[in-house]
């Protein structure tokens, strides 16, 4: 039986990860999309700002 993951999400810039945190439920991550949304909206460059299901391939973060 495969054990069902838990969704994780975070917070992505045209879904480019911006968030380093990842957070458990949508809601939790509220704070930091607004945070983000009033970036753009005081220096609009045609990104969208939203919250989404980490994808584990698409928004890893590397560690340099």
């Amino acid at each position: 039986m495969a054990i069902k993951k838990k969704d994780v999400f975070v917070v992505v810039r045209d879904n480019i990860r911006v968030s380093e945190k990842e957070y458990s439920h949508r809601d939790d991550a509220i704070n930091e999309y607004d945070y983000w949304q009033k970036l753009v909206t005081d220096w609009p460059d045609g990104t969208k700002i939203s919250i989404v299901k980490k994808d584990s391939k698409l928004h890893r973060i590397y560690n340099l």
